[in-house]
């Protein structure tokens, strides 16, 4: 074996022990709620071909599998919505994102970064991991490039990935071990491919191999060095049946997206909400089966008859069937007990238990983003304040777990295409992002999510500051001099952030400027104008006036006269 392939595959056997202890959680909810879902990858019998993936023999009500389906569409929808926007870029220094070049850069990389998104299949990929985060609390997808669409995501369901965290408790580290045709691999890695392989190639073409793709920090590299084997994190592909390594290279960003739905303590797997309301989930399909049992016998009981009849042909059993005999007597024949199963109370307990799973999947709230998709962010926390506030935690984990790492990855694709490693444009008709101002060479890029369910987590500030203006309001009636305690611009600013108004709606902090110095400007000259306009209106008042009679002015000048000869020096 070779020695560095040898460490590869330790660390893996480490990672799938570790996993070991969560998979019977994971098959219950296999089992219990997503059939079609969940690949062990670590067991033997795990091929894609395998059919016992799609078991629903423990499925008697389909309640938490739809509950589950409709908080994946309520999350896509509230936070990754297809139909509107659900991000924007600004900068860490506001007054540096206000300036007008720079909003209309942010603005033209957000458009492309869209188009990117929904070309590459993230909406589809997005769908796919909040069903699993909601059922098994793990999503994981990966984010490639792309000659025709320049990205493309692939989803993958629990059991195909191993995990491992960071210092700081991030995951930093993925192994996926999956099948390949052998016909796949040679195409995929020529003669890097073990000889067993390549015949298996010539043979059994579509014959399976495992093999095992590990991405996880580099512990060496050269920092200066823009070449594949000295990224920040390494990628390599190894034969796990022949245990040998296919190809290397690495990642200048991680390109597997995972996140958690909750964690506890230092744990690397995440918990979901299927895992809470599971005992409900249980208790539903055992319910139902039993009624189902009951209505069974009710509709068609077991018989007791006579031995005597046991020649005779057997019993007419369909409905309306007649069986005639002449012994026994008239009760020769009857059902063997008697069924009196509680059909209406038992469907009450069980309409019960399909409303608590509905809301443990917050299909409550969900279900109004999906019936009303122009409801704003104020309207979905009037309504489910208490709710929205219980996602709280979730929502901000699927932000910084699964969509920055998502953006940041789709940024650093489209920002190399057609560019070196320094950005410098090597072919500009690749190029799909512009060069950015010289303002912000440099400046760090934030994102800020305007999905509706983070909109409405935000709109709890907005109500602050609405609160503080009714208060601040009546005191500005009684003394205006309250308001320079006010910066009025920010307080919009904010209002705008809060609301999701366009960026194109509220004027950058420069223009505003400018604006205010052309209207000073401006008043100014009409003052000065108006003042020139009142001088001349005087003089050629003063000469049209009659100096022959005596008057106002003729009074004046002659005053003006006799004050000038007392002041005559003798």
């Amino acid at each position: 074996m070779d020695e560095r392939a040898r460490q590869y595959l330790e660390r893996f056997a480490q990672l799938k022990a570790d996993r070991q202890t969560w998979e019977t959680k994971w098959e219950d909810l296999i089992a219990y709620v997503m059939p079609r879902k969940g690949f062990m990858t670590g067991s033997t019998s795990s091929k894609p071909t395998d059919a016992a993936k799609n078991d629903t023999s423990k499925i008697f009500n389909s309640t938490a599998t739809t509950a589950l389906r409709r908080l994946a569409a309520g999350m896509q929808s509230g936070l990754t919505s297809p139909m509107q926007p659900w991000f924007r870029l600004t900068l860490a220094d506001a007054d540096l994102a206000a300036l007008g070049a720079v909003k209309a850069w942010l603005q033209a990389v957000e458009k492309r970064i869209y188009m990117a998104l929904a070309k590459g299949g993230f909406y589809a990929a997005a769908h796919s991991i909040f069903a699993e985060l909601g059922c098994f609390g793990n999503g994981c997808m990966f984010e490639g490039e792309s000659d025709t669409t320049l990205i493309n995501f692939r989803p993958f369901t629990i059991g195909e990935y191993f995990l491992a965290a960071g210092p700081n408790g991030d995951i930093d580290t993925v192994n996926r071990l999956t099948w390949w045709t052998a016909k796949s691999m040679v195409q995929e890695w020529d003669s890097a491919c073990p000889e067993r392989v390549r015949t298996l190639a010539q043979s059994q073409p579509y014959e399976y191999s495992r093999v095992l793709h590990i991405v996880q920090p580099r512990a060496q590299r050269n920092p200066n060095s823009a070449a594949a084997q000295d990224m920040p994190f390494e990628s390599v592909w190894v034969s796990y049946d022949d245990q040998e390594i296919l190809a290397e290279g690495g990642f200048r960003v991680m390109p597997y997206m995972v996140s958690r739905w909750d964690t506890t303590g230092s744990e690397v797997y995440g918990r979901g909400q299927a895992e809470d309301i599971l005992p409900d989930i249980k208790m539903l399909q055992e319910m139902e089966k039993t009624q189902l049992k009951a209505l069974h016998k009710m509709a068609d009981p077991p018989l007791l008859a006579p031995s005597t009849l046991k020649g005779m042909g057997g019993i007419n059993t369909f409905p309306s069937g007649v069986t005639y005999t002449d012994q026994g007597g008239k009760d020769a024949m009857g059902p063997l007990y008697q069924v009196n199963f509680d059909v209406q109370n038992t469907g009450v307990k069980i309409k019960e238990l399909e409303e608590r799973i509905g809301q443990g999947f917050f299909n409550d709230v969900f279900l109004m983003l999906l019936q009303q998709p122009n409801m704003t962010a104020t309207e979905v926390m009037e309504r489910s304040e208490e709710k929205i506030l219980m996602l709280g935690p979730v929502i901000e984990r699927q932000q910084t777990e699964l969509l920055d790492p998502t953006i940041s990855r789709t940024f650093d694709i489209l920002w190399h295409r057609g560019r070196n490693v320094d950005g410098t444009v090597v072919n500009p008709s690749e190029v799909v992002l512009p060069d950015p101002p010289q303002e912000i060479q440099g400046a760090p890029i934030k994102v800020e999510y305007i999905g509706l369910l983070s909109q409405a987590q935000r709109m709890a500030g907005a109500d602050g500051m609405n609160r503080f203006f009714q208060v601040v309001s009546p005191m500005a009636q009684m003394s205006p001099g309250v308001l320079d305690k006010l910066d009025l611009d920010k307080a919009i600013d904010e209002y705008a952030s809060a609301y999701n108004v366009p960026a194109e709606i509220v004027r950058p902090d420069d223009e505003v400027a400018q604006r205010r110095q052309a209207q000073a400007q401006a008043q100014q000259e009409q003052q000065q104008a108006l003042a020139a306009q009142q001088q001349a209106e005087t003089a050629q008042t003063l000469a049209q006036a009659d100096m022959s009679k005596p008057n106002a002015l003729t009074a004046m000048m002659a005053q003006q006269q006799g004050q000038g000869q007392q002041g005559t020096p003798q």
